[in-house]
């Protein structure tokens, strides 16, 4: 079993400025953020070790009076000029700060007709199905249970954050956004594959000691564990 660390440091406004995590006194991977005057995401960088593809991700958020714009930009290594990315992302956020419209553009997009990822909610904020490009694919269903990872998130990032950093790109993404346990998840473009969901309950507050995501596609899985104090 490998073993790493994860590290967090915030400024004066309580907001995230770095993650990093570590392993064997090596960094695996950091996040770094900016903020505009408003407290706004204005950019962030992704690092990853990685030997084949471009180690350093950025990404500028662009704000209207609707709708969040972001472009990217990638590099190899840390002295190497950043090249900007053909892809464009949009992004319209709920009162609420739940996503209900998410365009992206680009190559990988232009054949497309649909280029839109529409997110349905219920009452509590939690992701109930998916569309993504013109087709239903993922849906969600929760148990009565409350979810200790979104309050996490929630305190650690903000949703709207959260999205912006990709929160839609996974099955389980709504395992670091919903308020509820996830009880399953359906993948309707492909029912063969598998997602199991495994929770351990305090019975005296009806939140979740342990919560096991098994991956059936990825052949991985995720095990979170908290301590409630």
């Amino acid at each position: 079993m490998d073993i790493s660390n994860a590290s967090y440091q915030y400024n004066s406004d309580g907001k995230l400025v770095k993650s990093m995590r570590v392993q064997d006194d090596s960094v695996l991977a950091s996040l770094e953020f900016n903020y505009d005057e408003e407290g706004r995401l204005e950019s962030y960088v992704n690092f990853i070790e990685d030997d084949y593809d471009d180690n350093y991700y950025k990404s500028v958020f662009t704000y209207t009076q609707d709708a969040i714009y972001t472009s990217s930009f990638t590099k190899k290594d840390i002295d190497d000029e950043y090249i900007e990315n053909p892809e464009t992302y949009k992004y319209v956020f709920s009162e609420k700060g739940d996503l209900v419209y998410y365009e992206a553009n680009g190559p990988y997009y232009s054949d497309n007709d649909n280029n839109t990822v529409i997110s349905t909610y219920d009452d509590n904020s939690n992701k109930i199905s998916v569309n993504q490009f013109g087709n239903v694919e993922y849906v969600y269903i929760y148990t009565e249970y409350f979810n200790p990872e979104a309050f996490i998130y929630d305190a650690t990032f903000g949703k709207e954050v959260y999205n912006l950093l990709g929160g839609e790109t996974n099955a389980f993404a709504t395992r670091e956004t919903s308020k509820n346990v996830l009880q399953s998840v359906n993948d309707i473009l492909k029912p063969e594959e598998e997602y199991k969901i495994e929770a351990t309950i305090d019975e005296e507050t009806n939140v979740a000691t342990k919560i096991t995501y098994e991956d059936g596609y990825q052949n991985q899985v995720i095990v979170n564990e908290f301590i409630l104090e």
